[in-house]
């Protein structure tokens, strides 16, 4: 499985930053197999939670001849 940690975005709370209150992890450039990716969404989301990602947003290649 491959959630591509190169795009990936990591923002923990500091002094600085306290309006988030929590840490964030965040890729918002994922493909499955509704694309070119080689698993399927569920697979995807369920790894991606399990490396402790909290936001994932699913990334695709439009078509034309898609309807």
């Amino acid at each position: 499985m491959n959630i591509n940690n190169k795009t990936a975005v990591e923002v923990r709370p500091d002094d600085t930053n306290t309006t988030i209150g929590r840490s964030v992890r965040a890729n918002f450039h994922t493909h499955t197999t509704f694309c070119d990716g080689s698993d399927a969404p569920q697979d995807v989301a369920a790894y991606a939670y399990s490396m402790g990602f909290t936001h994932l947003g699913f990334s695709g290649h439009m078509d034309a001849d898609i309807h």
